[in-house]
């Protein structure tokens, strides 16, 4: 693979929502991309495969790939081993991809390879895509997708559970953001002391009356209110006996 000016074909395979933003992504730097394909709809003379396909299905869609092909993965989770005995590479944004992403720029990625053409592969898509790649241990591969996991679904989760308690007292869940933007300020600027509520000033009465407003109007939320609340506790108490507090 050469740089965008006549560069052979990558072809993706997998047409959810990452395939079909890379392949728009690396056709506007002028990269030639076959796809995004339905899986076996490969041509036998690809050169550059990039799987876009669930995790599971991985290796035995690899399976089917053209032998001397340079194969890649986007999967966070898993190292280079179910893409067998090519030539391997992986790039794993790490970004939520919406309906809506047209483009990669400025993001981060997790890259791996196994050869020198998979990594000059693997280097010229991203540099392409003009994402900020860092290289991963494979050792910490799923704590890597685990924190990504919880900074992006399990988040999710959470602001869904809050905006649910917002509508049962009967007001709008917009009213949350700004209170959730000022939020994810402070955490970035100062970590778990960005902490305020009923734990951090170790307030057990208004968490018992928080918690029994919940148990009334959404007690499918009260296990994770209940997890939550014991693990910010543990947090606020590690961060009060730090020594550098």
């Amino acid at each position: 693979m050469r740089d965008t000016r006549g560069t052979e074909d990558v072809a993706i395979v997998g047409r959810g929502r990452l395939g079909t933003t890379l392949a728009a992504s690396l056709r506007a730097a002028g990269v030639p991309v076959i796809g995004p394909l339905r899986r076996g709809e490969v041509e036998p003379d690809a050169s550059v495969i990039l799987l876009c396909v669930p995790d599971a299905v991985i290796a035995s869609v690899a399976r089917q790939m053209p032998s001397a092909a340079i194969l890649g993965h986007c999967s966070g989770a898993l190292t280079l081993e179910p893409l067998g005995p090519h030539a391997a590479f992986s790039i794993h944004p790490l970004a939520t991809i919406s309906l809506d992403t047209t483009s990669l720029r400025g993001v981060q990625c997790a890259v791996r390879w196994n050869s020198a053409d998979s990594h000059d592969v693997c280097s010229r898509l991203v540099d392409a895509l003009g994402m900020q790649p860092f290289e991963l241990d494979d050792r910490y591969r799923p704590l890597y997708h685990a924190a990504a996991v919880t900074a992006c679904g399990h988040v999710v989760t959470l602001l869904e559970a809050s905006a649910r308690m917002m509508e049962s007292a009967g007001l709008e869940r917009g009213h949350l953001l700004p209170l959730i933007v000022q939020t994810i300020a402070n955490w970035e600027r100062q970590g778990v002391r960005a902490m305020t509520g009923p734990v951090a000033r170790r307030d057990d009465a208004t968490l018992e009356a928080d918690r029994l407003a919940i148990a009334g109007s959404r007690p499918e939320l009260l296990d994770l209110w209940d997890a939550l609340t014991d693990t910010a506790r543990s947090m606020s108490a590690q961060w009060a006996e730090s020594p550098e507090r």
